[in-house]
């Protein structure tokens, strides 16, 4: 899939965690935390993949794509950080749908304002050709705010209000 997919020039990697209950979450996760914030290096990658048992390839480019792809696999593991940029009908759902139908369609667990409140199934939601969710509580949260407020519709938050709570 990855490389049937990935953009041309990307440096594409793949982590394979076979045990989640074997692996030490909490170092993963303080990689993926490390990893926004500081230069990691392909040999500190393979070295922690190493010492938590995970299978970890680049596959294409420089294969530098390896210490991202550990860094989110430590960010979905601790459950409370990282912006999904695919599931499942993501970029190709846009236009006016009831939140029902973008959970169902995207398997987004909860659409939530920007004030965090949580919306009804029938609410309607304008969505974007930035459908951003984040991954919160181990959940998928894909926020929103008001553009119609006499009939409680809305869109899809802003781009910066979803980097704001990604980065």
């Amino acid at each position: 899939y990855l490389l049937e997919n990935a953009a041309e020039g990307s440096d594409a990697g793949l982590c394979i965690i076979r045990d989640t209950t074997a692996v030490q979450k909490d170092i993963l996760t303080d990689w993926g935390l490390r990893a926004k914030r500081e230069i990691l290096t392909e040999e500190q990658a393979y070295s922690l993949a190493k010492k938590c048992g995970i299978f970890l390839k680049g596959l294409t480019g420089r294969k530098t794509g390896i210490i991202g792809a550990l860094a989110a696999t430590g960010l979905i593991l601790g459950g409370n950080d990282g912006r999904v940029l695919w599931m499942q009908n993501l970029r190709e759902a846009t236009g006016q749908m009831t939140v029902d139908t973008i959970k169902k369609k995207m398997g987004i667990d909860l659409v939530m304002t920007t004030e965090n409140i949580p919306l009804r199934d029938e609410d309607i939601v304008l969505l974007s050709d930035w459908n951003r969710p984040l991954i919160k509580n181990h959940k998928s949260i894909l926020y929103v705010e008001h553009y119609n407020t006499n009939k409680n519709e809305y869109k899809t938050a802003s781009k910066h209000f979803i980097k704001s709570l990604s980065e």
